[in-house]
């Protein structure tokens, strides 16, 4: 694109903003938390069942005849032995349904969702063995801060609060740490209880209780929802300690020599890699004995609550960008963007009263219940932005030199006033996830909610081995160095995560120690729709599976990242043995837990265009679609990518 197009006059950007004050006119902007996965046209019957983003990755959506509200274990009980008797499919679906893939769909229209929001109840909490047994469907938001209050705190966890806590074992989800046993939740688990599918002699139901000892523990810790409900999980935990973390931006050009030692350093370091900027920004993150002073909180910007016209704005943008190929533009843009994110310190705080005095600060400001002058201000700007900056999509193809960034950061660098400086220093469980959105009394939507039109994503997250990691990284920076602009859409997301994940016992766990890639990139509403650079981040999905024997992330991906998943475990087989003796009719598992586990055909789904959505790898043009072509990879040739036709990348 010339310099010509993308320049705005100074004059011409003033007058717009002046002319947008005059006119400004207030607006509400309500609070909505996130809604339940499950849809029901006739109270708790005739039933759809999704995921929290609205779509699953072959965009289809499930059916299930009825769905039940169990409040304690005798509940689950009468209602698997109920479906039992008559071999109805039955799955599980948590609170706010985070898993990509479609684990939670029953085959056919006639099956049982056992939706687990109600089992939300701490059941024994013994300090001095440092233990705290839960009921699954209890949100990580919650648990952290009930561990705390008995002066406990779970090591390690996903970031983000919304996951349960038998989804995130049933998934194998994590934080980010080398040290001890690792980042692996599940790895954490010392005793459980799953209820599950009996013969007639069992009263239809078998309710087994496993604990340490008990080598099936090591298939239920992470059971993809297969072996049957978990009711109860028992966690042994840690006295409450600190955390001292801070954020340092460096170049990328050591990354393959640093990304070891970086690991080993630090107990809870992560690494995000900005590769079209060149840049790594490393999370210096370690424990601190809990008389540290410090109140520091971690909200991350990325899970608070946005006005809806904020959120839209910024999907209108991302969208013209990406249909009209404005490659620069976004790298612009996601350059504004880092520099906004390390100006807030992605959300840190150093202190929770201040953090939580913010939020209520602005919510009450917009809704009159407080007046100040700071008040009408925080919600003038509020409003401002959720008025004026879904004008700005007139801009996209012109783009700004001054500066039109992400109105979303916009808004927050507008209301985040607390951070001071590093290091910032809290308590655990004011540090190890976060989830603002989940709050009521936040104003506004998850960016990602699909009740508007925000945020629309995939997500690929994968395991390689410490000792491929440099390889890979090398890899990626030979694609940069061919498209430089290729991978600013990865920026957008906050680039390429990188958590360090420990070998573990669990049989779906994690075999080597190794690093954890997690990608989050466009994706279009429409089936087919364009992607900038669509070949490039294909090629890089692929490299990482075949390549580099990565390991997918069971809650994530999409189909193509599942392709014989199930071999590269070294006890898969006893997985299987286990289910196979746990629930001998299947009711629990459907169509895609077959795939991945290798027992019902493949995880390919072959179809016009399919090459482009990630459902199978194309060998031929019509696996592309219209415009496109199946063509190799550009450093790794082995890729088979669709590519538009006029060779543009």
């Amino acid at each position: 694109m010339s310099s010509e197009k993308i320049k705005v006059s100074r004059y011409a950007t003033t007058s717009f903003f002046v002319y947008s004050y005059l006119i400004l006119c207030c607006q509400v902007v309500k609070c909505v938390i996130p809604e339940e996965p499950v849809k029901c046209s006739n109270g708790n019957s005739d039933c759809t069942v999704t995921n929290g983003y609205g779509s699953f990755p072959d965009r289809s959506s499930c059916r299930a005849a009825d769905v039940v509200y169990p409040e304690n274990e005798d509940q689950i009980i009468s209602y698997v032995r109920d479906a039992t008797k008559i071999k109805r499919k039955i799955k599980v679906v948590t609170r706010y349904g985070h898993s990509f893939p479609k684990l939670v769909c029953p085959d056919g229209e006639d099956g049982l969702i056992i939706n687990t929001k109600n089992l939300n109840k701490t059941l024994k909490v013994d300090t001095v063995q440092q233990t705290m047994t839960v009921q699954a469907g209890m949100v990580l938001k919650q648990f952290k801060d009930e561990a705390a209050k008995a002066g406990l705190a779970l090591p390690h966890s996903p970031y983000w609060a919304g996951v349960t806590v038998g989804g995130m074992i049933s998934t194998a989800s994590h934080g980010s740490s080398l040290r001890g046993l690792g980042s692996s939740v599940h790895d954490y688990v010392v005793g459980l209880t799953i209820v599950g599918p009996g013969d007639g002699v069992d009263d239809y139901v078998k309710v087994r209780r496993l604990s340490e000892g008990d080598e099936d523990l090591q298939a239920a810790k992470v059971s993809l929802g297969v072996l049957g409900v978990i009711s109860q999980v028992t966690f042994k935990l840690q006295p409450l300690f600190k955390r001292n973390m801070s954020f340092t931006t460096e170049g990328d050009s050591d990354l393959e020599d640093t990304v070891l030692s970086f690991g080993q350093q630090y107990e809870f370091g992560h690494i995000s890699w900005l590769p079209s900027q060149r840049k790594v920004i490393y999370r210096i993150d370690d424990r601190v004995p809990v008389t540290t002073f410090g109140d520091g909180v971690y909200d991350f910007v990325g899970f608070r609550s946005m006005p809806e016209s904020v959120i839209e704005s910024d999907r209108s943008s991302e969208e013209e960008q990406e249909s009209l190929g404005l490659d620069i533009l976004k790298c612009q843009q996601t350059e504004e963007l880092t520099t906004a994110l390390l100006a807030i310190a992605f959300g840190l705080t150093n202190d929770a009263s201040n953090a939580i005095h913010g939020h209520f600060l602005y919510s009450s400001c917009c809704q009159g219940i407080v007046q100040t002058a700071e008040c009408h201000f925080s919600c003038f700007c509020a409003v401002f932005l959720s008025r004026i900056l879904p004008l700005r999509k007139s801009f996209a193809v012109v783009g700004s030199k001054l500066g039109f960034i992400s109105s979303t950061l916009v808004l927050l660098l507008l209301i985040s006033r607390n951070f001071t400086g590093y290091p910032v220093i809290g308590y655990q469980n004011n540090i190890q996830a976060s989830g603002g959105c989940l709050d009521e009394n936040q104003l506004g939507y998850c960016a990602w909610d699909p009740r508007i039109k925000g945020r629309f994503y995939y997500s690929n997250g994968f395991t390689i081995p410490l000792t491929k990691v440099n390889g890979f990284i090398h890899d990626i920076k030979q694609l940069v160095n061919l498209y430089p602009t290729s991978l600013c859409g990865f920026e957008m997301y906050y680039g390429i995560v990188m958590r360090y994940v420990k070998a573990s016992p669990a049989y779906l766990g994690k075999d080597e120690d190794g690093i954890d890639f997690d990608i989050t990139y466009y994706r279009s509403r429409a089936p087919l729709g364009p992607r900038l650079f669509g070949d490039i981040i294909d090629e890089i999905e692929q490299m990482a599976i075949f390549k580099y024997d990565a390991i997918p992330h069971w809650g994530k991906n999409r189909n193509v990242a599942f392709i014989d998943a199930i071999k590269k475990y070294k006890d898969g087989q006893k997985f299987m043995e286990v289910r196979k003796r746990y629930d001998p009719l299947g009711l629990f598992s459907n169509k895609w837990t077959d795939q991945i586990l290798g027992l019902n055909g493949d995880v390919i789904v072959k179809a016009v265009g399919c090459g482009r959505e990630g459902l199978c790898i194309c060998t031929d043009d019509s696996d592309c679609g219209p415009g496109y072509e199946c063509q190799g990879g550009r450093v790794y040739k082995m890729a088979r990518v669709c590519r538009k036709t006029n060779n543009c990348p």
